[in-house]
């Protein structure tokens, strides 16, 4: 229990500025019993970042954890009557990060058929709509294909 008597607090968590999507009751956490388990509250809402979030100002600064034991680094007041609210940023769904890497795939697979020697009519015309510009298709390819299947590894 905080020193307020209530071990639990309001949680309304927020994805892109809509909701509340969730409403939690949480225990408070920590030796104070006045931080929130920030990891547990991602991984529960399955989320990849969260944010300070305020209804008439809108998103704030990105709230992290502590690697070690998962919670919060800010401090609560631990006041019963508390409401605390995040905005969340949703993970990617395994169906669209599938899809982007079918997508890179595909766009790669194209581009070494068309840099082939093979005398296909539609690879040939490809070719002479290219030019001489292969090389900037080839680094396009390669840009948008990091992009697509960048993950942040900090947040796992």
């Amino acid at each position: 229990m905080s020193k307020w008597g209530e071990d639990r607090v309001l949680v309304e968590v927020y994805i892109k500025g809509k909701g509340p999507v969730h409403k939690l009751k949480v225990q408070w956490q920590g030796h104070e019993k006045n931080q929130i388990d920030l990891e547990g509250l991602i991984k529960q809402c399955r989320l990849k970042a969260i944010y300070a979030y305020s209804p008439t100002l809108g998103r704030g600064v990105e709230q992290f954890y502590n690697p070690r034991n998962g919670l919060s680094l800010i401090s609560y007041s631990g006041k019963p009557d508390t409401i605390i609210r995040y905005d969340g940023e949703p993970k990617a769904s395994f169906s669209t990060v599938l899809s982007r890497y079918a997508l890179a795939f595909t766009l790669v697979s194209l581009l070494l058929l068309g840099s082939t020697k093979t005398r296909n009519k539609w690879v040939v015309e490809a070719q002479q709509a290219l030019g001489g510009r292969v090389a900037w298709v080839v680094l396009v390819v390669i840009m948008v294909f990091s992009h697509l299947t960048r993950r942040s590894f900090k947040r796992s």
